[in-house]
């Protein structure tokens, strides 16, 4: 029995590692990035709340905690599609037979980043007004991790669209037109060629 599992975790292991050798460096730091990302999301508290009572405990609010309600489940559904967006050939080829972005994968990066970055900004925001209202006190380490982490990327993936933009705009298609006589021409000597007559 346990020979079996050796044999299967051996060649889970060496799926992964076939798997990761197909990768570009560019999307192995990336995925490396997207694990970090939500190692963090995950674990760290978005907030911690000191109540006015001394005598009360902290509170630490997690994403998880559904504290947070839809926010959350749309923050961890973007997160799921950007992960295996980037980690499942299966999943990528799916996306791309129904919705494109073949050319340029990285617009799909920055579009789900941009939407899981705009969910944490209003996240803050509601902190934000929650701090102004109350006398309660917030830190928000965990979150400004994140934020930052999400910042810091979405900023790297639109150097990147715009390098790529620049590059397919130099590598333009030239289309050659021809004129109706030259279209006669050619046709012509290409019908006595047919019928063993002499190009001129």
């Amino acid at each position: 029995m346990s020979i079996k599992s050796d044999q299967k975790r051996k060649k889970y292991a060496l799926l992964i590692l076939h798997k990761i050798g197909r990768y570009t460096k560019q999307q192995k730091i990336f995925v490396l990035y997207l694990f970090v990302l939500t190692f963090c999301i995950l674990v760290l508290p978005v907030l911690r709340i000191s109540p006015a009572d001394p005598a009360a405990s902290n509170r630490l609010v997690f994403l998880l905690s559904w504290a947070f309600g839809k926010t959350t489940i749309v923050t961890l559904l973007s997160l799921f599609v950007l992960l295996a967006w980037n980690m499942s050939f299966r999943f990528k080829n799916f996306v791309t037979a129904y919705f494109g972005f073949k050319e340029n994968e990285s617009l799909f990066n920055f579009g789900f980043l941009w939407l899981i970055t705009a969910l944490y900004v209003s996240i803050g925001d509601t902190i934000g007004i929650f701090t102004e209202t109350t006398s309660i006190q917030v830190t928000r380490f965990g979150y400004n991790v994140v934020l930052l982490l999400l910042l810091g990327w979405l900023v790297l993936t639109l150097i990147s669209l715009i390098k790529k933009a620049k590059n397919m705009s130099k590598n333009k298609i030239i289309n050659i037109v021809e004129s109706p006589e030259e279209r006669n021409s050619k046709a012509q000597s290409t019908v006595k060629w047919l019928f063993g007559g002499k190009e001129d």
